[in-house]
C-alpha cells in the first residue's frame, strides 16, 4: 500500500508539473543601448505588484537577473499574465542607478514598450505587457 501511494504520488506531482510548465509564455527580450559597458539589471514586476513599479526591491520582483553582457538576449519564462519590465545599465558597476543632482537618471535605463514618463519614471500602465500560456513574445528594450 505504501509503495502505490508513493507511486501514486510522484505520478500526480509530475502531471502537475507539466501542466505548470504548459501554463508559461516565453519572452525574448533584446536590450538595445549605445555603451557597450557595464552591467545590465532587470527586473520583472507582476500586475499585483504594480502600486511599486519600477522601485520594487529585486528580491521581490517576480524575476530579477544581472547581466554582464548588456546587448545580450535574453529568454525569459513567466507565467501567463500581466508583466512590466524595468533594465538599467550600470555604467560604473556600483550596483545602482545613479542620478543627477534633480533625480534624473545618468545611466542609460528603460522600460517594457519603451514606456517614458513625463516627471518620473513610466508608470506600470505605460509599461505593462500580457503575455498567455505557451505564447512567444519579443520585446525590444532602448536604453536611454
Amino acid at each position: 500500500m505504501r509503495h502505490f501511494l508513493k507511486t501514486l504520488s510522484v505520478i500526480l506531482l509530475l502531471l502537475s508539473t507539466e501542466h505548470a510548465v504548459a501554463q508559461t509564455g516565453l519572452v525574448t527580450l533584446h536590450p538595445v543601448t549605445s555603451n557597450h559597458q557595464g552591467t545590465l539589471y532587470l527586473k520583472v514586476i507582476s500586475a499585483q505588484q504594480k502600486e511599486q513599479f519600477p522601485n520594487i526591491p529585486a528580491r521581490q520582483a517576480v524575476f530579477s537577473a544581472i547581466y554582464r553582457d548588456v546587448t545580450a538576449t535574453q529568454i525569459l519564462s513567466l507565467p501567463a499574465g500581466e508583466y512590466a519590465i524595468a533594465l538599467f545599465q550600470d555604467l560604473n558597476e556600483n550596483g545602482a542607478l545613479d542620478s543627477n543632482i534633480l533625480g534624473i537618471p545618468s545611466e542609460p535605463y528603460g522600460f517594457s514598450n519603451n514606456a517614458r514618463g513625463k516627471f518620473g519614471p513610466a508608470k506600470f500602465t505605460q509599461a505593462a505587457f500580457s503575455i498567455t500560456e505557451n505564447q512567444k513574445i519579443t520585446l525590444t528594450i532602448n536604453l536611454q
